[in-house]
C-alpha cells in the first residue's frame, strides 16, 4: 500500500504492476479508489484471481464491483470451476444472434458452461468496448525459442 501511494504522489515514468494471486494479498488499503484513479498517475494494475469470490471476500461486494469494474481487460482460462465467476464472464461476453426456423433468436456468446471448458492452452479476453476473443496461449515454457534464452 505505501508503495502504490508514493507511485502516485511520485511523478515519474509510467508503471506496470503486476498483483498475481491478489487474494492471497490482503487487503490493500483504498485500493477500490486508487485502482479507479489509477490511470491519471500513470499506474497500471495487472490483477489475477481465481474466481470473484476471493475479491468479494476480502473488500466485500460494492468494493469487490467497483475493482471489477474499473479493470479494462478481464481474461478467463480454461477450468474455472466458480459458478459466479463463470456466470459473470458469461453475462460480460453478451449475445449474439442466431437464425433458427428462419427465426431470429438471441443467445449468449458464452454459456459459463462453454466458459468453464475453454480448449486447454487457450484464453477468453474481454477487453473494454471490443467483442470477446478466443485466443492461444503462448507458454514460454513449451517453446525451445524461449527456454533457450533462459
Amino acid at each position: 500500500s505505501q508503495f502504490i501511494d508514493h507511485l502516485i504522489d511520485a511523478p515519474g515514468l509510467p508503471v506496470f504492476l503486476f498483483l498475481d494471486e491478489m487474494a492471497n494479498v490482503g487487503q490493500l488499503s483504498n485500493f477500490t479508489n486508487i485502482i479507479s484513479t489509477a490511470r491519471s498517475s500513470q499506474l497500471s494494475f495487472m490483477i489475477c484471481l481465481q474466481s470473484i469470490s476471493q475479491l468479494k471476500q476480502i473488500y466485500g461486494d460494492s468494493n469487490a464491483k467497483s475493482i471489477l469494474n474499473n479493470v479494462k481487460c478481464k481474461i478467463a482460462l480454461p477450468g474455472l470451476s466458480d459458478i459466479e465467476t463463470l456466470n459473470y464472464i458469461s453475462d460480460l461476453a453478451g449475445f449474439t444472434e442466431v437464425k433458427i426456423d428462419d427465426r431470429l433468436m438471441t443467445k449468449k456468446l458464452f454459456t459459463a458452461d462453454e466458459v468453464r471448458r475453454l480448449k486447454d492452452n487457450t484464453a477468453l479476453l474481454i477487453m473494454d468496448n471490443k467483442l470477446p476473443i478466443v485466443d492461444n496461449l503462448n507458454i514460454y515454457y513449451n517453446q525451445k525459442k524461449y527456454l533457450n534464452n533462459l
